[in-house]
């Protein structure tokens, strides 16, 4: 999914305060994820979306805005005086039902492979996958939610999972998602979009549903 066309957003307050920048394949799925967990969004009064034609120039474009910029809810690349609870490099995996820092093992993130399965397999039904395989219907993309096991109250619901110890650096991250972009059913979820929010810090819980 990294050569596909990324958004940039920037969340403004009714002052025209900057409150998050952001990157997302998805924005419209990104935004209602952040509706129904970010406080700052209460607040919310203006959203502006920029496209880029790669992951890779999102993030190149997202690191220049949040440091020229500094939106005040962004850590990562953010030189503001912030705290975090992290070692520097290392991802934070925020539970998805007590928005806590899931430590290691005491967790692990995971993702109903069946529901990204099915959704993989109308696309090709439908002929959504361009000559090289690629899925080019894919809204609304399969989460993948991180919990602390004494959070989860069915943990048999997901078919799918990692311990987080497992995915805490940016290179065990990077080994993990080449794993999953190897499943054809990978392309259907968000595993870039919530990895790289856990490497900016924990800057938003992977858990909401939409």
């Amino acid at each position: 999914m990294t050569d596909q066309p990324h958004a940039l957003y920037r969340a403004f307050d009714i002052n025209g305060q900057l409150l998050y920048v952001g990157i997302s394949v998805n924005p419209t799925a990104r935004f209602n994820q952040h509706r129904a967990i970010k406080p700052w969004w209460t607040v919310l009064a203006n959203m502006t979306v920029e496209w880029h034609k790669s992951r890779e120039a999102a993030l190149d474009a997202e690191r220049d805005a949040i440091i020229a910029e500094k939106p005040i809810h962004n850590i990562m690349h953010n030189s503001g005086d912030r705290s975090t609870t992290s070692a520097p490099g290392q991802a934070v995996w925020l539970c998805g039902v007590c928005d806590r820092p899931v430590a290691d093992a005491a967790g692990y993130v995971q993702v109903d492979k069946g529901r990204a399965a099915l959704k993989v397999r109308k696309a090709i039904e439908a002929g959504l996958f361009d000559k090289r395989g690629d899925c080019t219907g894919t809204s609304e993309l399969i989460p993948w939610v991180a919990l602390h096991s004494s959070c989860d109250l069915d943990p048999d619901s997901a078919d799918y999972w990692m311990r987080v110890e497992r995915i805490r650096t940016r290179e065990q991250i990077q080994r993990f998602g080449e794993h999953v972009s190897e499943k054809r059913w990978g392309i259907a979820t968000d595993w870039d979009d919530a990895s790289h929010d856990a490497l900016a810090g924990g800057a938003f819980p992977t858990g909401a549903q939409t």
